[in-house]
């Protein structure tokens, strides 16, 4: 146990702080920055850490000070300065025997001395943060940019691609056409004012390929060429503004088009089906549909593919012909053959021998004839082809040629990708290649090595290094030093580490993370640890060869768990009071797995499926695992609060529930801290957000969660603030108008999944919403998949009862409440006065009266008060239920039949249908065209059917509905299976949903108890076989009535 201080000893502590701030130096370094100009301030430094301050002195407090300071010639200078505070600031007067006199670098320097000797750890490592600072500046200092740059558009012109270059304005990749540059700029030896240097070398280097007045692309500079002008990001195709791109190498496929008359040649690229031919060595192609550049992978030359592209049709009566001609030009079967040949190949067979020549490298090319004749003509598709690979003929010695790699920094790697794939499709093609005699030097066998943890928020970490020769290197590489063989190579994937050292990964490997990265950071600089989404998951398990290094368990298991809801097994709780159905165990075992591993998601079952039990399963089985770590808590729509009540109660009696609603809020808060299960309302939760903000619970579940679908409203803000180990969405429709409300889902349920709002928006909203981008939406759905549950009625159908029958229990409105409570006391009052005079049969038809008015005002207050004006209506709960939920049954493809006893009451309805745009047919006693209704339902012309109780009750076959609503239930429950069975009959194929909606604290909600409960009492008060009542005593009547 501490001691407390005595005064003394406080007196002392005061004066040792008091003592220690006299001893700090007073002047800050923001205070000396501003008091000195830049320029003495970095001498000053220079002076400080050549040890140049010779001697300084202060007095008590730093009021005076002196020193001698030196410069590098030797000459000595005295400074002086005085410091007094005023109102807490401090007045400095400074004098020095230079030629400055005041504020010179000397005083500065003296400043600094005594800066760093008297203010703790900050001046013991002033000068190496400071440098530190400066090396950052220098870092990150951007180059000065010239205000214009090129604009390279590419156009055809016969069979030439030509370059013209136009002038724009700097911009962040919006440019419009740009000016052609003037004749003068064209014919310049120097880089005109204000336009970018590199991007007039650029263009003077392919004007120094070209004859005068030409700007095409040609031969191999001209395939150099083509990769640097699509580097710049600004090379488009003619007048369009999308840049052009460059993928990797596609192979040429041949084949033959026939039809009536005969066949056509057609040379295609696999998904490219709108290209031009680029006359470079090795040929290129550009797509003008996805404006993707790429090598065609061919042994043809550019001016042969040009030619064969416009070859003639051949009629029938000439294919042998042609066949043979193309056999001897190309070889037997380069060309796929019109028709069947018996006779062997009659080409020579190409043989490649690895030699050294002058210590270098070399290809030796030589042909076996056999007994074959002479083809030159295949000797230079050969020929092509070695030089479409990069080789260069270098000598020809008899019938002997000989190829070699340029001189290039890159040899090294040119030989590893042709011995190691090429030699391969080399020899698919019948050629022989021997193996090299002696060992070439090649890069070194790189592993990628990851280490992946979980961090706040639901983001991954991710620290890639190349390991290679027991050195580890950093992932930046692949951007930064990446060999240009990439675009040819299939395997491998090359990287320079230290000038003339190469390294080789999994090509696939290596791309799928630099695609997992590129989709999150773009054209960013990469930093040293990457921080991801945790729905990177998904396309990091597709980096087989890399090594994967997870110390964190749970998120180990996540990684290499491949999983779906059907192979998951759900931990069923003692506690439940019901039998799930299969796929509502499977919902569990789903909940109970993203619980376990720290998840979230979305439970998007159609209405009617039981996403409320799915969830009181799991939040018992959560209890009776001892796994929460808090209490529960469910936000929900006013009107379903009292039906989790209920449900709770039915299924999990076990669970501690407090509802917090009611004007005694703050005593049901207090005791939310103890309960397992904590029901509010989204209204309220905007109230009693404060309190909620300080609790931590283990479960937050979100009923009809679309009501935070506005990522910027309130209750959505307030909502993803409140702090929980599981976060749970439930809700039909996740996506009821854009892809922005599913996004503001799963910032609750899954916060961080989707990126940023700008990068959702950017990469997935825009592309599937405005340009229906089908891989974009596919990639979402991949992302979200395991996060998202949803299950239909067509799915489960065999596992669905014939006939659901639900009970929705709906909280009357605050002025209807209020309008209820006032009749209710009235009828209650009078009854009473009836049955003292006991006039018994008066009292009677008051009753009946009286119930009239009580169920009315649970429908629509409108009922009883037709006069009053629409400003002074009371809200309708019922009516507000029906039309926040119909358009969900709707979108779930449903077929609804709403009945009630009042023709008044469909009427108000209707209204309420078109108001929000929902066609019905409608059949009452007054509907003249009976029929004519019952088709337009029937048939699918409509989706809603509108009925009254008498009209429709009974006689109708309605089999197209798979939903029926009871707006006011009838007091004889045999009158209501009447009204169902219009839906639940014979001929119906679905199972059939049939919801009966009550108001809470009601005459309805009294009369539902008393069928369920007394089943005998109901029947003394209702006939069977008529709508009145039977014997009934004065407390059975006042028990009804009374509130």
């Amino acid at each position: 146990m501490s001691q407390r201080l005595s005064k003394n000893d406080l007196l002392a502590l005061f004066d040792e702080i008091k003592n220690e701030e006299q001893a700090s130096f007073p002047l800050t370094e923001s205070f000396l920055k501003r008091f000195f100009k830049p320029a003495v301030f970095v001498k000053a430094k220079d002076y400080l850490s050549n040890e140049l301050v010779l001697w300084r002195e202060a007095s008590d407090g730093f009021k005076s000070i002196n020193g001698e300071v030196a410069n590098q010639q030797g000459e000595t200078f005295y400074p002086q300065a005085t410091i007094k505070q005023r109102n807490g600031q401090p007045q400095v007067t400074t004098s020095c025997s230079c030629r400055l006199g005041q504020k010179c670098e000397h005083i500065a320097a003296v400043f600094l001395s005594l800066k760093t000797e008297h203010s703790g750890e900050f001046g013991k490592n002033y000068l190496l943060h400071d440098w530190f600072t400066r090396l950052e500046a220098l870092k990150s200092k951007s180059e000065n940019q010239a205000d214009n740059v090129l604009l390279f558009s590419l156009e055809k012109n016969g069979d030439d691609i030509v370059l013209l270059p136009k002038i724009a304005p700097r911009s962040d990749n919006n440019y419009g056409l740009g000016r052609a540059l003037t004749a003068k700029q064209l014919s310049s030896q120097v880089t005109p004012k204000d336009l970018d240097e590199k991007d007039f070398r650029l263009f003077s280097w392919i004007r120094s390929q070209n004859t005068l007045g030409k700007l095409t692309l040609t031969g191999e500079w001209g395939a150099l060429a083509l990769a640097k002008l699509v580097e710049t990001k600004r090379c488009y195709w003619g007048d369009e503004r999308t840049p052009l791109s460059l993928i990797h190498k596609e192979p040429l496929a041949i084949d033959w088009q026939e039809n009536e008359l005969g066949a056509e040649l057609k040379l295609s690229i696999n998904d490219h089906h709108n290209w031009v031919l680029v006359p470079t060595t090795p040929p290129y192609f550009i797509d003008l549909e996805t404006k993707q550049v790429g090598e065609i992978d061919t042994s043809l030359a550019s001016d042969e593919m040009s030619l064969l592209l416009t070859m003639p049709a051949v009629e029938k009566s000439s294919y042998a012909q042609a066949q043979d001609k193309l056999n001897g030009l190309y070889g037997f079967g380069f060309v796929p053959h019109l028709v069947d040949s018996e006779g062997q190949s009659t080409t020579p067979q190409p043989c490649l021998r690895f030699e050294l020549v002058d210590e270098l490298p070399t290809l030796a090319l030589s042909f076996n004839y056999k007994t074959a004749v002479h083809n030159s003509a295949f000797e230079n598709t050969c020929i092509n082809q070695l030089n479409n690979y990069g080789l260069e003929l270098i000598s020809i010695e008899d019938t002997i040629r000989y190829f070699r790699f340029p001189p290039a920094n890159e040899n090294q790697v040119q030989w590893h990708w042709f011995i190691n794939e090429v030699c391969n499709e080399l020899k698919s093609h019948l050629w022989k290649v021997s193996e090299p005699t002696k060992q070439l030097e090649m890069p070194s066998e790189a592993k990628l090595v990851a280490h992946l943890s979980r961090v706040a928020n639901n983001k991954l970490q991710l620290d890639i290094n190349f390991s290679v020769d027991q050195l580890v290197l950093d992932f930046n590489l692949l951007r930064e030093k990446a060999a240009l063989i990439n675009n040819k190579a299939n395997k491998g994937y090359y990287i320079n580490y230290h000038q003339d050292r190469w390294l080789v990964v999994s090509r696939d490997d290596a791309l799928n993370l630099k695609h997992v990265i590129d989709q999150y950071y773009g054209e960013k600089r990469w930093p040293k640890r990457f921080t991801l989404p945790l729905s990177a998951l998904t396309l990091l398990r597709m980096c087989e060869s890399t090594l994967f290094s997870i110390e964190d368990k749970q998120l180990a298991e996540l990684f290499y768990l491949k999983h779906s809801e059907n192979s998951l097994t759900a931990n069923l709780p003692t506690g439940l009071n019901a039998t799930l159905r299969d796929y509502q165990l499977k919902g569990l075992a789903w909940l109970q797995f993203l619980e376990k591993h720290g998840l979230g998601g979305i439970l998007a079952d159609d209405m009617g499926l039981g996403k409320t039990i799915q969830v009181l399963s799991f939040l018992i089985s959560q209890k009776e695992a001892k796994r929460n770590a808090g209490p529960s808590l469910i936000i929900c729509p006013t009107s379903l609060v009292n039906n989790w009540l209920i449900e709770a109660n039915k299924f999990t009696p076990d669970l501690k529930l407090v509802a917090v609603q009611g004007a005694n809020r703050k005593k049901l808060l207090a005791k939310a801290s103890t309960a397992d299960v904590v029901i509010t309302s989204f209204p309220l939760l905007l109230r009693d957000h404060e309190h909620y903000m300080q609790m931590h619970f283990g479960n937050i579940i979100l009923d009809e969660a679309q009501t935070i679908k506005n990522y910027q409203s309130k209750v959505s803000r307030f909502a993803k603030a409140l702090k929980g180990d599981f976060h749970l969405c439930l809700s039909g429709t996740p996506v009821e108008n854009n892809l922005s409300e599913l996004k503001s889902l799963f910032d609750f349920a899954m916060p961080g999944l989707l990126g940023s709002t700008a990068y959702f928006k950017n990469h997935f909203q825009q592309p599937i919403e405005k340009e229906n981008n089908a891989y974009r939406a596919e990639q979402l759905n991949d992302i979200i998949a395991g996060y998202v549950l949803r299950r239909t009625k067509a799915e489960v159908a065999k596992e669905l009862p014939a006939k659901s029958e639900m009970v929705k229990v709906i909280e009357l409105c605050d002025t209807q409440k209020t309008l209820y409570q006032k009749v209710s006391e009235q009828i209650e009052s009078k009854v009473k006065s009836i049955f003292e005079a006991g006039e018994q049969q008066a009292s009677k038809l008051l009753f009946l009266e009286s119930l009239l008015k009580l169920r009315q005002i649970c429908c629509d207050p409108r009922l009883i008060n037709k006069s009053s004006a629409p400003e002074e209506a009371i809200n309708s709960a019922k009516l507000n239920y029906l039309a926040e939920t119909l358009p969900e049954m709707l979108k779930e493809g449903r077929k609804v039949i709403i009945f009630s006893q009042f023709t008044s009451m469909l009427s108000l309805i209707e209204q309420k249908l078109n108001e929000i745009g929902i066609d019905y047919s409608l059949l009452t006693g007054q509907t003249r065209h009976r029929q004519k209704a019952i088709d337009k339902f029937q048939q699918g012309d409509v989706s809603v059917f509108l009925i009254s109780l008498k009209a429709g009750g009974t006689g109708l076959n309605l089999t197209a509905a798979d939903t029926v609503i009871h707006y006011d239930p009838w007091w004889n429950p045999a009158v209501e299976r009447q009204a169902t069975d219009r839906a639940y009959r014979i001929g119906q194929d679905k199972p059939v949903f049939v919801y009966k909606l009550i108001c809470q604290n009601s005459i309805e909600e009294k009369v539902q108890r008393m069928q369920q409960e007394k089943a005998a009492l109901a029947e003394r008060f209702f006939d069977s076989n008529s709508h009145g009542f039977s014997d009934f005593s004065e407390q059975d009547l006042l028990q009804l009535i009374g509130s």
